[in-house]
């Protein structure tokens, strides 16, 4: 029998199927403009456990298999300090839950998830999420400032950056990803004032890797937190 632990996003959506020893069996990443009848979902699913930050269930899952949504009614392995724990989204659910079985009570982290938006998560000391902050995500960048404007194109990111920028491509690269830099940066000081006696910092979602590498921080790159998170609740709670 399998698991299937799904992490539907405002991008994309990523499968991974897990048997009974929590052994990843079948793996696979989801986009909208992909074809349903591409996907062929791993044979002896019995379960599906779903986290989702979109407002309908507009993805492929498996027929007739029963959903585990994670809740807030649930019982966490961590303590919630959030003031509106009914908007907490799912995939910081998840992200919390995954960081109780990488650090220690005596410490606190910082899980910056850059995808269409860019999350920063923070567990101080206990175990204790307390939230963090939201900010507009890379690509979401670059198409508000097509979006709201009448002539700045609608660019992709690159891998190189010029300051200053001596056109308008060059100077919206500029201001769009050291923009994302600089605030990334300008996060991890405040929270050495908040923590001098550190913090471990983690970098997940699909522009984890490009905001390590601005940052210098490659070495801290955890991809599939959220689905990490969802395996605790497999684990525990495998087949009810």
């Amino acid at each position: 029998m399998l698991q299937l632990l799904v992490d539907a996003g405002n991008t994309s959506v990523k499968y991974q199927a897990i048997d009974g020893s929590q052994k990843m069996i079948w793996k696979e990443n989801w986009l909208p403009e992909l074809s349903t009848s591409k996907l062929i979902f791993p044979e002896n699913i019995t379960k599906v456990w779903l986290s989702t930050v979109r407002k309908e269930i507009d993805f492929p899952l498996p027929y007739k298999i029963p959903i585990q949504r994670i809740s807030l009614q649930g019982n966490y392995p961590f303590v919630l300090d959030y003031l509106t724990p009914g908007t907490l989204g799912d995939d910081r659910i998840c992200i919390a839950t995954a960081l109780k079985a990488m650090i220690s009570m005596e410490e606190s982290a910082l899980v910056i998830a850059a995808g269409t938006c860019i999350t920063y998560n923070v567990m101080k000391p206990g175990y204790v999420f307390c939230g963090g902050a939201i900010s507009p995500g890379i690509r979401m960048r670059y198409q508000a400032l097509s979006a709201f404007t009448g002539n700045l194109p609608n660019l992709a990111p690159v891998s190189e950056i010029e300051f200053p920028g001596k056109s308008t491509d060059d100077s919206l690269h500029a201001g769009v990803l050291l923009g994302v830099k600089y605030e990334v940066l300008g996060i991890l000081n405040h929270l050495e004032n908040s923590f001098p006696q550190g913090s471990k910092i983690m970098f997940t979602g699909g522009d984890a890797d490009r905001l390590a590498v601005m940052t210098k921080s490659l070495n801290f790159v955890y991809p599939d937190l959220v689905l990490r998170g969802l395996s605790y609740w497999a684990e525990r709670y495998p087949f009810s």
